[in-house]
């Protein structure tokens, strides 16, 4: 997704992605991150959380294992919404991917 949005103009230090758990979040949490997006446990997240709003700075985290749908303009309405209920429903919406 990075590539994506640098691909497509968002300026480098817009947004940076580092591939680690919750240590790697915590140092920048440390450091001074503008804003956190975390995706991991649950107990991790909540602790990134306060650490994160102790500092008044924003967090995003994604505990649940379900995901939103990120839906264009251009976007076919009925093949979107096709694979949007394919993407929930799958395994009987019991999937660490499903669409929220």
């Amino acid at each position: 997704m990075a590539a994506i949005l640098r691909r497509a103009g968002l300026p480098p230090s817009t947004l940076q992605l580092l591939d680690g758990g919750a240590e790697a979040a915590r140092a920048l949490v440390i450091a001074g991150v503008d804003k956190l997006h975390f995706t991991g446990g649950t107990a991790a997240g909540l602790d990134l959380h306060r650490l994160q709003a102790a500092h008044g700075r924003p967090a995003v985290l994604e505990l649940s294992g379900l995901h939103v749908a990120l839906v264009l303009d251009d976007a076919d309405p009925r093949a979107t919404a096709r694979g949007i209920l394919w993407g929930k429903l799958v395994n009987g919406g019991r999937n660490c991917i499903s669409i929220q």
